[in-house]
């Protein structure tokens, strides 16, 4: 047996008691290292010593996509801005009296 909803039932909105929020997926310690092309342990032992951003959830650690975004974005402008090792060539430019051809 059904019961028709009066028409004043339908145009009330009822505001949401709970805001819905929406979480960004979490991945395991496998996914996370197929991502990053490296072992789990290894991702599992930079994460505990802080170098690897991730959640200890329980006995299992947890990494976001976003997250691990972000330290291979900043990981690879760290490498960018590092110095050129000087070589040998390079070293005789900097004696003195040469004119060095880079700045």
């Amino acid at each position: 047996m059904t019961f028709p909803l009066s028409s004043r039932t339908a145009q009330i909105s009822v505001p949401n008691r709970f805001p819905v929020i929406e979480f960004e997926p979490l991945l395991d310690a496998i996914e996370a290292a197929a991502l990053l092309r490296m072992h789990p342990n290894t991702l599992r032992m930079k994460a505990r010593l802080g170098e690897i951003p991730g959640r200890h959830i329980g006995k299992y650690w947890r990494f976001r996509v976003s997250d691990l975004n972000d330290w291979v974005w900043r990981k690879t402008l760290d490498c960018a801005l590092l110095p050129m090792p000087v070589t040998g060539d390079d070293f005789a430019m900097l004696q003195v009296g040469s004119t060095p051809l880079f700045v």
